[in-house]
């Protein structure tokens, strides 16, 4: 099984099947968020929101997006962690 070196500059090894899976979920999420976004800011803008919704908007998605990273980072790093652990 191979390894592939990724993260925190290069420290943390994640088995390449990991990896690709991370990845292919990531893709998966990014599709579903753009399409959302588009569609509920277009559902915005047909209702005529004013010019201050569309900021808030736009920043709440953001903020979501970041926590999501953060979170998936953390989950990330703990399974590395336990993995490192694991090992003999």
């Amino acid at each position: 099984m191979g390894y592939q070196v990724t993260g925190l500059g290069g420290l943390v090894a994640y088995p390449a099947w990991a990896v690709s899976r991370y990845a292919n979920h990531q893709l998966g999420f990014n599709l579903r968020s753009g399409v959302l976004f588009v569609v509920i800011a277009g559902a915005l803008f047909v209702a005529g929101a004013p010019f201050p919704v569309f900021v808030v908007f736009f920043c709440a998605a953001f903020a979501l997006n970041i926590a999501f990273v953060v979170i998936w980072a953390r989950r990330d790093a703990l399974a590395a962690y336990c993995q490192i652990e694991s090992e003999p």
